[in-house]
């Protein structure tokens, strides 16, 4: 039986340094927001979803075509009509970072790219809030993708999860309670039930929908 060669370890064998020590050095890397920043803006962001102004999510299902969906969703939830798609899908996250950070990616940092900790980039909160952005140098970014193999991915997501959490425990505490107060959840299965009386969507469109769309307003969770 041949031998497993995964080239991770091959590489961190022959610069002789530890898998701890290639973690530490990525989390050291990452680019955030200050707490009292990211504070600041994250309320910002409320205010402006629940007072109908503008805000922006990624395109959902192929070229954004099912989008509507989540349009009106918030349209029923928080009586916000402006919602809009982001352009290029991360125009606006990479714009937040740069400003809340004074940082600019080809320009005063290299090889860096925008992430979002918790992804859920159909809400418009955790979608623009930079307390789920960070700048994350490009040689880690196999470590937080699915292609990844060997536990390497679920062990720095792991450790960056955690990092971040940390960071920002307090706004993520206020951001729970929101979900709880507004009781989202169920909001949204009532929504879809009202969909699917109004047969303006396929069934599988709206099902698959009613698993998506509570999955983008989950609590957020340490790891």
């Amino acid at each position: 039986m041949k031998k497993t060669v995964d080239s991770y370890q091959e590489f961190i064998d022959y610069f002789h340094i530890s898998k701890n020590d290639l973690y530490m050095y990525g989390l050291s890397a990452v680019i955030s927001v200050d707490e009292k920043t990211a504070t600041e803006q994250y309320h910002i962001i409320k205010e402006k979803l629940l007072g109908n102004e503008e805000l922006y999510i990624r395109g959902y299902g192929r070229n954004g075509i099912n989008t509507r969906l989540y349009l009106d969703l918030y349209n029923m939830l928080f009586d916000n009509n402006k919602i809009k798609i982001d352009p290029t899908n991360n125009m606006v996250p990479r714009r937040n970072i740069s400003k809340n950070t004074g940082h600019k990616i080809n320009e005063d940092i290299l090889n860096y790219q925008v992430s979002h900790i918790w992804g859920k980039t159909k809400n418009p909160i955790l979608f623009e809030s930079v307390w789920n952005i960070c700048f994350i140098p490009r040689l880690y970014d196999p470590f937080t993708g699915h292609e990844c193999k060997g536990g390497w991915n679920e062990e720095f997501t792991v450790l960056l999860n955690h990092y971040i959490y940390d960071k920002y425990e307090s706004i993520i505490s206020d951001y729970n309670q929101f979900l709880s107060d507004n009781d989202i959840k169920n909001k949204i299965n009532s929504f879809v039930d009202l969909q699917i009386k109004q047969n303006q969507y396929d069934i599988s469109t709206l099902e698959r929908f009613k698993n998506d769309a509570p999955n983008e307003w989950e609590t957020i969770k340490r790891l």
